[in-house]
């Protein structure tokens, strides 16, 4: 999978992990309807807000280190992640903002069938 942001050359379909800490399946820290953005990012209701675990940067100064660097959440594959993406909006959020998501762009794109009654 060369289509991440350092390039480490692992083959994270394999369930390799590389430098980010993420292999075939997404990890995510936490989802949740958010309150706290500015209103152009949240709009006029919630915006589900889904925090993804490890990263390919490794920031020192990280705010998120615990999820960036620890990578701290469970791993998700694409229609789980999609059941959250559908919780979520039926919570109320009308948008879905994803948190440090460059590393797992395949695996968010690799979505499973949704059986025609779960889709909105």
């Amino acid at each position: 999978m060369q289509d991440v942001p350092r390039n480490c050359e692992v083959d994270r379909w394999a369930t390799q992990t590389g430098f980010c800490q993420t292999g075939r399946r997404a990890r995510v820290s936490s989802a949740f309807a958010h309150l706290g953005e500015e209103d152009c990012l949240r709009g006029w209701h919630r915006s589900g807000t889904i925090f993804f675990s490890g990263c390919s940067l490794g920031c020192v100064f990280c705010q998120n280190f615990e999820i960036s660097q620890l990578a701290e959440g469970r791993e998700l594959d694409g229609g789980q992640l999609a059941a959250v993406m559908l919780q979520l909006q039926a919570a109320g959020c009308h948008n879905i903002n994803f948190v440090t998501p460059e590393h797992v762009v395949p695996q968010i794109l690799r979505f499973d069938k949704l059986p025609p009654s779960a889709a909105p």
